[in-house]
């Protein structure tokens, strides 16, 4: 099980690394979208799961900003100030 934990853990840093050299917004936000899945996948196959739950919470908020994006919108001061919480 932590051989897998690890492969994810791998991956995730690799999308995470690689999303900071993207020079478009919108392909910084789909790296670390999937960056943020792969560290949930680690932390449940570790059965971490308050982990998890922070990168849920993060993976839901990489995915709202996606699409504000996609549409060329600004996030709106909901979400804005839910997800600084």
């Amino acid at each position: 099980m932590n051989v897998l934990a690890q492969i994810f853990g791998a991956f995730a840093l690799l999308f995470l690394v690689i999303s900071y050299l993207q020079k478009k917004r919108i392909n910084f936000l789909n790296f670390q979208f999937f960056a943020n899945i792969f560290y949930v996948l680690q932390y449940f196959v570790l059965h971490a799961y308050s982990g998890m739950v922070a990168f849920l919470i993060s993976t839901i908020k990489m995915f709202i900003f996606r699409i504000d994006e996609k549409k060329n919108k600004s996030t709106s001061i909901f979400f804005s100030y839910t997800f600084r919480i």
